[in-house]
């Protein structure tokens, strides 16, 4: 199974402009599909792992975009997120917050990629 999308990636804009705010939670009724749709990946459909592709991945694109500086990054992380989604989805708990679940499985594939501050090292002069 290749899991391309449909359509180009939404760039980083644009997926901003989609979302209200970051905190902003999907609403009721794509959760529902979402969470359905994840129950029918869980047993195996591939279409169903197509329509979370298509459901969902603008919104997880544009999360890698916000937390993962490396722009080349940005659709292998994608791709192997849903990678995931279908190899864990039998993990998913029917009635818990399917977006949630989703979001964790991409900031997990996104975490290596994330930059960190090296660290410093402190004289005696500065620890005062």
């Amino acid at each position: 199974m290749t899991l391309l999308p449909t359509q180009a990636p939404v760039d980083s804009a644009a997926a901003d402009a989609d979302e209200t705010s970051r905190a902003r939670l999907i609403d009721d009724a794509v959760e529902t599909t979402l969470a359905r749709l994840l129950g029918e990946v869980a047993r195996g459909d591939e279409g169903a792992l197509a329509a979370v592709y298509d459901l969902v991945s603008p919104r997880v694109y544009a999360l890698i975009t916000r937390a993962v500086p490396d722009q080349a990054a940005h659709a292998g992380i994608l791709e192997q997120a849903f990678v995931d989604v279908w190899q864990r989805a039998s993990t998913y708990s029917p009635g818990d917050d399917a977006w949630a679940w989703l979001r964790i499985i991409a900031f997990r594939r996104a975490a290596p990629h994330i930059a960190r501050p090296e660290p410093r090292e402190i004289g005696l002069s500065d620890a005062a």
